[in-house]
């Protein structure tokens, strides 16, 4: 019962996240863009959006609540599979410091076959949202070249093309 919540909390999670990807395409269209990959990619990788900072940074903290929230689930289904055999067939137990017939604990919560693929996908998630929503800093030069001190500014920059192949 608790596996099919999470699994329900995951499904939410990937709704939602193709909820904000579709609700940016229409946005696009809604502002007379055309939405096709020759028309992103002359929109350039490089917008400047004057937003706060803390916006360009909030995403890598989703994602990452997004990443424990999936290793939860997976870990909890795991873990059930695995009472599950231990009903069926006697297996030693799993303990930090193993010894003699003993087994070790995951190095990272679950197996390597589940847990590598899920790093990858994440780490890649991670890069790609970087590329989509990025700080960038401002300076200001005067028409004969002298940098005025006084217009600095920090703000967001956004690439349409990442932001779309980011799902």
């Amino acid at each position: 019962m608790a596996v099919c919540r999470e699994l329900e909390k995951m499904e939410l999670m990937h709704r939602l996240v193709g909820y904000f990807q579709a609700a940016g395409i229409t946005g696009l269209k809604n502002k007379n863009f055309r939405t096709d990959v020759h028309s992103l990619m002359s929109m350039g990788f490089g917008a400047v959006h004057p937003k706060s900072v803390g916006f360009s940074n909030l995403w890598q903290f989703v994602v990452s609540l997004l990443y424990l929230a999936y290793n939860g689930v997976l870990t909890a289904m795991l873990v059930a599979n695995e009472w599950d055999e231990l009903a069926k067939t006697r297996k030693t137990l799993r303990l930090t410091s193993p010894q003699g017939h003993q087994r070790s604990s995951y190095f990272i919560s679950v197996p390597l076959k589940y847990g590598l693929p899920i790093l990858v996908a994440f780490g890649a998630l991670h890069y790609t949202i970087s590329q989509s929503v990025f700080v960038v800093y401002l300076i200001r030069f005067l028409s004969n070249g002298v940098e005025d001190v006084g217009h600095r500014s920090a703000t967001s920059g956004y690439s349409c093309l990442a932001i779309i192949t980011c799902e």
